[in-house]
């Protein structure tokens, strides 16, 4: 699996949790099997 498919299955949990008001990540991937990702998330709290 690549390192994008695993950054999309963590955005697609993110997207479907009621408490992440917003996200705004990014990535790099850097051959062979690294990335560099960066980005906020912002939550809300009860």
């Amino acid at each position: 699996m690549q390192i994008k498919d695993y950054l999309n299955e963590i955005l697609d949990v993110l997207t479907a949790n009621p408490f992440i008001e917003s996200q705004n990540l990014a990535f790099e991937e850097r051959p062979p099997n690294t990335a560099f990702i960066t980005g906020t998330i912002t939550g809300v709290s009860i």
